[in-house]
């Protein structure tokens, strides 16, 4: 069994957006993401694994605060970038007013690209007596996706949704003072003080994003059945709002802050190893999770029949240390994590073990299901904008781990800090250089006999590579170059009440020397009708 499960992992994945037998197609196109601003052409050529060309946005521009952005293709093990990435301008609206943000649209429109654009619709009577801009939201985010590009596109498209209105419906709490709306609301003053718990802003906006990525996942789970969403996605999301940076994050992409060119880590990359507890737990619970195929314990060694009798070292749920143990029979099976790092497998299927998608995903030749051990939730970490000056030079990194395979996060901020200081700190293209600069590492150079090598002639990575470069000098109070972009996101056409009806049905009831090439052609027409400068890509 396990050996054909490698060969199935290995190697030049298919074309997962050809038609399948059943006829469906998928719901979105696929494209790269459309502040990139590629032509059909262009996304052509960036799909070349041979040289594997380096692609930044045509208008740098058109990301709020001139943040930087690039991405690069893997070397070959799919035909598509299984990555995508999200940049999204938004204010909160009244649900009251708005009932597509409260879920009541008809759903009987088909969904048309332009219709992402449509500036957000204002309230006519506000819920919420406050400064408009302290309901905007920017957020970024990269989406990976793997065994498929449709969940990843699928993603991309509407999760920015989801959030809006999650964030929508928490604003009388955000913005009001939370006893005296309970009052307004018939609950008896007495009532409201001895029972009524205080909850932080961080905790609504928490709430929000865990619910929105929740929902995202179900309605990924519902739809697989009419369009074709085939494969799964890590995501990571960065919200700038009410002062603070938030990050939610369900997979292995990660988000770093450098500031004083020092690293902070803001995410958990969730992975077999990291989620072990977790995992070893829901197998302890359901056993017929895991058949007579796989075991929840943990043993130094893989275990071989002759190894019956033996006392070896293990580890069972809860336990963070090891253990001796008499190997018996049942002991005798594959482990439900097997490997180490980055090559650990879930149930020798899966790398990751938190995102969106993977419904139909089984063991290789079993009928086991892995989707009831991974999870849309995310882990939410909140980064205090407000009490702490930073200058032009302080940015959040957010990439994919086809970056962080390769580049720690001590590298990457160096990197950042070297290609900042060659820049004014008003230059708008400081920041894509800066993005540029990491990909650029993270992919290196082409070597004959030797395949791609990073300058310092170490592996460099051969997945698909995503990059954001944010400054954090511009939005907030104390913001040293404050600036506010423009709304960019309207609603789908098709957005209905089913974003909020009931989950998906599971399986199981179980939750440097380089050559600077320009790249010519026409861009996709922009949404806010303003002309595109050129779009440049790199390549060694």
């Amino acid at each position: 069994m396990f050996s054909g499960l490698s060969r199935l992992w290995g190697g030049r994945q298919p074309d997962m957006t050809a038609d399948p037998d059943d006829g469906t197609l998928p719901k979105f196109e696929y494209g790269r993401p459309d502040f990139v601003g590629l032509s059909e052409d262009e996304v052509q050529v960036s799909a070349d694994a041979q040289v594997r060309p380096i692609m930044i946005p045509r208008d740098t521009c058109r990301l709020p605060w001139n943040a930087g952005y690039a991405e690069v293709i893997n070397s070959g093990k799919s035909l598509r970038n299984e990555d995508q990435a999200i940049c999204e301008v938004f204010s909160l609206v009244d649900p009251e007013d708005d009932p597509l943000v409260a879920g009541h649209g008809n759903g009987t429109e088909p969904y048309h690209p332009h219709d992402d654009v449509v500036p957000a619709k204002s309230p006519k009577t506000a819920l919420v007596s406050t400064d408009p801009e302290c309901k905007k939201v920017v957020i970024f985010g990269i989406v990976d996706g793997h065994a498929g590009s449709e969940a990843a596109v699928f993603t991309s498209k509407l999760l920015h949704y989801h959030i809006q209105e999650k964030l929508s419906t928490m604003q009388e709490l955000l913005f009001t003072n939370k006893k005296d709306k309970v009052a307004e609301n018939g609950w008896p003053d007495g009532q409201v003080t001895a029972d009524w718990k205080d909850v932080l802003p961080d905790q609504l906006v928490t709430g929000a994003l865990e619910a929105a990525f929740h929902t995202m996942d179900a309605q990924i789970g519902r739809e697989r059945h009419m369009y074709q969403l085939t494969g799964g996605c890590a995501v990571i999301v960065a919200l700038f709002f009410l002062d603070r940076l938030y990050v939610a994050n369900a997979g292995d992409c990660r988000a770093v802050v450098c500031r004083r060119a020092r690293p902070m880590q803001l995410s958990t990359d969730f992975t077999p190893i990291t989620e072990r507890q977790r995992l070893q737990h829901l197998a302890w619970l359901r056993p017929h999770l895991i058949g007579d195929e796989f075991t929840h314990l943990e043993f130094q060694q893989r275990l071989t029949s002759l190894d019956v009798g033996r006392r070896v070292l293990y580890r069972d749920v809860g336990m963070k240390g090891w253990a001796y143990k008499t190997v018996t029979l049942e002991d005798i099976k594959f482990p439900l994590i097997h490997g180490d790092g980055k090559r650990a497998k879930l149930m020798a299927t899966i790398g990751v073990t938190r995102g969106f998608g993977d419904h139909d995903l089984r063991v290789y030749n079993t009928e086991l299901y892995v989707k009831p051990f991974l999870s849309p939730n995310p882990e939410v970490r909140a980064y205090d904008l407000a009490s702490q000056m930073h200058d032009a030079d302080d940015v959040l990194i957010l990439a994919s781990d086809g970056l962080w395979d390769v580049i720690s996060n001590e590298k990457a901020c160096e990197l950042v800090s070297s290609s900042l200081s060659q820049f004014a700190p008003d230059d708008m293209a400081r920041y894509t250089s800066a993005a540029q600069e990491l990909v650029m590492y993270a992919r290196g150079i082409l070597e004959p006999k030797v395949g791609w090598r990073t300058v310092d002639e170490t592996p460099s990575s051969s997945d698909d590579i995503s990059a954001f470069v944010i400054p954090l000098c511009c939005y907030g109070s104390n913001a040293q170059m404050p600036m506010s972009p423009k709304l960019t996101v309207g609603r789908p056409a098709d957005w209905s009440d089913d974003a909020n009806s009931a989950p998906a049905e599971q399986p199981d009831d179980v939750d440097s020397d380089s050559a600077k090439q320009e790249v010519g052609g026409q861009a996709g027409d922009r949404p806010d009708g303003e002309a595109s400068g050129q779009q440049q890509q790199q390549q060694q």
